[in-house]
């Protein structure tokens, strides 16, 4: 259920001054779904990837306008690991928008799923003058090491449809919530759906503004269709898409994790599976450890001791990468030091053999394998105890 909140505050650190901030009317024509989309695309820190779905940050901006057979993409991001979040940006006052905005993202969606690979590097091109493995190649937490490991992780997000979907306003009208009866629209494609809002607030006597994001509504990832093909004795073909009715989270999640064990056979020895899942039901099944399943990747999480949040220790991917995981974003939030986390992952470099990232102490310079941890599950295991202890004293 969505709660509103009040107006932000902007106080001394005295207590001796206080200024209410603004909000900035939904009728203000300085604010239009232009001025929403530049935004968004010129500083995606103010959408919430994050509390979303860790697997879809960070998103590098791809274009605006992104035209398909649907119409133009708003705003269109990829991760550096390969997923796509198609944005829709839409203004209170654009009543006709408001009814119509979730069949038209899920169009988007379904118009970018008959892309392939070549059509998405193509349009990348058009809009930055790069290709979509230069442009993510700048960032840091880019987990392929070749470009043909990229390119097979993009084409299988585009066939299986597996977006996040976001509509983006400066203002969120209830009717809009109830979003239930459109998600199953494309049955073939698997996205999930939120509605987020853009808070705008003005700075008395400053030209700046506030953006404060907050999620109104969201969905859990659209279950995969099931098709029956059936043919009569005339020969007559006849052919049914349904979705399974099944709203049990934990088959949802045993979905994932017998498609990721299915993948990872593929490409990674019986032993390095094996690993895999003595890991996986090893640390799921202790306390204050969480298994979360990404797109491609389950990740291990523990539950921050300071105020519940999910702290990102290890990410393993389909493809064999270990890396760590977000905790440059997540341990401030949480108010630990940020020292804590650059000591786990300066001793998990020296463990593993792969350097610090000389731009952020708190990532690797690259990934490490499941063949690896095995070799060190007795170390790293102590590196994660010691990391989880050292939360506790600091809290």
């Amino acid at each position: 259920m969505r709660r509103d909140s009040g107006s932000p505050v902007v106080v001394d650190t005295s207590l001796d001054k206080s200024v209410a901030l603004k909000r900035v009317s939904t009728g203000d024509r300085s604010v239009d779904e232009a001025w929403i989309q530049r935004l968004m695309f010129e500083h995606p820190a103010v959408l919430p990837f994050l509390e979303l779905d860790e697997s879809f940050s960070p998103s590098v901006p791809i274009g605006r306008e992104v035209p398909t057979s649907a119409g133009p993409i708003d705003v269109l991001y990829i991760t550096p690991s390969g997923n796509l979040t198609v944005v829709e940006a839409k203004l209170w006052r654009n009543s006709q928008a408001r009814r119509e905005v979730i069949g038209q993202i899920i169009d988007y969606a379904t118009a970018l799923a008959e892309w392939g690979y070549d059509a998405l590097d193509q349009a990348t091109r058009v809009a930055n003058g790069m290709g979509l493995w230069e442009l993510v190649g700048r960032h840091d937490l880019c987990p392929f090491d070749s470009e043909d490991e990229f390119i097979d992780a993009v084409a299988a997000n585009l066939r299986t449809g597996r977006f996040l979907l976001l509509v983006v306003g400066d203002g969120i009208r209830h009717e809009v919530e109830r979003m239930a009866a459109y998600v199953q629209a494309a049955p073939q494609l698997r996205f999930s759906l939120a509605l987020v809002e853009l808070r705008l607030f003005e700075i008395p006597g400053e030209s700046r503004r506030v953006v404060v994001p907050s999620i109104v509504a969201r969905t859990e990832e659209v279950t995969r269709a099931v098709v029956s093909v059936s043919v009569d004795s005339s020969g007559d073909v006849q052919v049914d898409v349904s979705v399974p009715s099944d709203d049990s989270s934990e088959s949802r999640g045993k979905l994932t994790e017998d498609e990721f064990f299915s993948e990872l056979a593929a490409s990674s020895s019986p032993a390095d599976v094996n690993i895999a899942r003595r890991i996986l039901n090893d640390f799921g099944s202790r306390a204050g450890f969480v298994i979360d399943w990404g797109t491609a990747s389950y990740i291990v999480k523990y539950r921050s001791p300071s105020d519940d949040r999910l702290l990102t220790l290890l990410v393993f991917t389909r493809d064999n990468k270990i890396y760590p995981g977000w905790l440059d974003q997540q341990l401030p939030k949480s108010g630990y030091d940020l020292q804590i986390g650059q000591d786990f992952v300066r001793d998990l470099a020296a463990a593993v053999g792969t350097p610090v990232n000389p731009k952020n102490p708190l990532l690797l310079d690259g990934s490490f394998t499941l063949n690896t941890f095995s070799d060190l599950y007795a170390e790293i295991d102590r590196l994660i105890v010691e990391f989880t202890g050292a939360l506790d004293e600091a809290t």
